[in-house]
């Protein structure tokens, strides 16, 4: 999935307390793929891109408005879908029309054809650079960036948010609106929801070389590669990426750690030890939630979904690897409502009545917690604890006490990320004051060339 192909600010804090967004779209689209593997649907190798879109020409679409309260959804469906595949479909888009909001409509292709043996469907979001965030930006969904950015990054008339294609073959699909499927069924909403969820953003880039004779890294067996390629030819992370830690607390994009393209990041993507550290996501969840990462690496599956395992028992398992007969889920789950709000997403009605009231602090004082290397010459980061939400300040001094930027100002939650770009300063000690309305602390760093 790596190089399937969009923040140049010199100081960045978390996406949602940032402004504005320059962007570049591309006409890329970044695919997850389901398969039916018997007892269990799953992720498998993604279809031929071309073959598809070939299957779709002299397709026709009709078009269906959704236009909800706190989000508008387009969806062009094809002429192969049955009403009550249509009507299964519309139903999971209305329920991520529920959770989250945009002024901007997020417009869908769906397909609805005979697939291959055993695959269900596939679907993913096309993507924009945003620049900044590190020296080769960050890819956003375009929904993501069109609700960031207040317009629509990519307004050409097949420029499609999400593109998704479901197989009109596959026979032990249930199109039922009630989440009931029979105990040998696999329920349609649930799937639509699961690749909807792909194409919003819950998707990252992590790959490990299987030094086959597809080249997903380098060719070499056993390396690790995260990133998606522009036309540019510079290689950036998706916002999923950005927020992954290893056991350790260690940045999954920190370099003198994991280096693009080496054996150390392979290590970690199939180290059954990769977490989501993203400040709502802890919030909720208690601590860092764990992401799947197994011990031999799963294309499709691991790195971009919860962890199998462990996020149980809530519908936040909508977003694990796997999918039962007989299980249904009806929304996305509170973990992954805090996830797609760390993303920048405006949170709708539903997630905020999954995400229900405040959490309990996580820390009796304001706290600062390193997260990134120190001394550095490219990024670092803090995670900052406050013992209640509220305003917070966060501004950046060099070592005769001149304010050099600010990083952060705005309502904050529990736990904030902040990230410190080396980029325009010069070597030597600053430091970092968080402050509050009750509390301020400082904390020293240093920059190295």
């Amino acid at each position: 999935m790596r190089r399937a192909v969009a923040l140049g600010l010199l100081l960045a804090a978390t996406a949602s307390a940032q402004a504005g967004f320059p962007e570049t779209a591309e006409d890329v689209t970044y695919v997850c793929a389901l398969y039916d593997y018997g007892g269990v649907v799953a992720p498998g190798p993604v279809l031929n891109l071309s073959a598809v879109e070939t299957a779709r020409r002299g397709v026709m679409y009709s078009r269906v408005v959704s236009r909800q309260r706190q989000a508008t959804f387009v969806v062009d469906y094809s002429a192969g879908f049955t009403p009550q595949a249509q009507a299964a479909f519309q139903r999971a888009v209305d329920v991520w029309g529920e959770h989250l909001t945009s002024s901007v409509p997020i417009r869908i292709r769906a397909d609805f054809d005979a697939l291959e043996e055993n695959v269900l469907g596939q679907a993913g979001p096309r993507l924009a650079r945003r620049a900044g965030g590190g020296p080769d930006g960050t890819w956003f969904p375009f929904a993501l960036a069109d609700a960031i950015g207040g317009r629509d990054v990519a307004p050409g008339a097949d420029d499609y948010d999400i593109e998704a294609t479901f197989s009109s073959s596959f026979e032990r699909f249930y199109f039922g609106l009630d989440g009931n499927p029979a105990p040998d069924q696999i329920d349609f909403v649930t799937v639509v929801l699961h690749e909807l969820g792909h194409g919003l953003g819950f998707v990252g880039s992590g790959d490990v070389d299987d030094g086959a004779e597809e080249v997903e890294c380098t060719g070499v067996a056993g390396i690790g590669c995260v990133g998606v390629e522009g036309s540019d030819d510079l290689v950036s992370p998706l916002v999923f990426d950005r927020y992954l830690v290893d056991a350790s607390d260690r940045d999954l994009l920190d370099e003198s750690v994991y280096p693009d393209n080496s054996f150390a990041l392979g290590d970690l993507l199939e180290s059954e030890a990769l977490f989501m550290d993203a400040p709502g996501v802890v919030r909720v969840y208690g601590s860092r939630a764990p992401v799947w990462a197994p011990a031999e690496f799963e294309r499709g599956s691991s790195f971009s979904h919860w962890d199998e395992g462990v996020i149980q028992e809530s519908s936040a398992a909508l977003m694990t690897p796997r999918l039962a007969p007989g299980e249904a889920y009806q929304d996305p789950g509170d973990i992954t409502c805090a996830l797609f709000e760390d993303f920048g997403w405006p949170l709708g009605a539903g997630c905020a009545e999954l995400l229900g009231a405040p959490q309990e602090p996580l820390t009796d004082v304001l706290t600062v917690e390193r997260r990134g290397p120190n001394p550095f010459s490219e990024e670092t980061a803090y995670r900052v604890l406050l013992p209640q939400e509220g305003p917070m300040r966060v501004t950046l001094y060099d070592a005769l006490g001149r304010r050099v930027g600010v990083l952060f100002d705005g309502p904050a939650g529990l736990a904030e990320r902040v990230t410190v770009q080396a980029r325009g300063l010069a070597a030597g000690v600053y430091r970092l004051m968080i402050q509050t309305p009750t509390d301020e602390t400082g904390v020293a760093f240093t920059v190295v060339r």
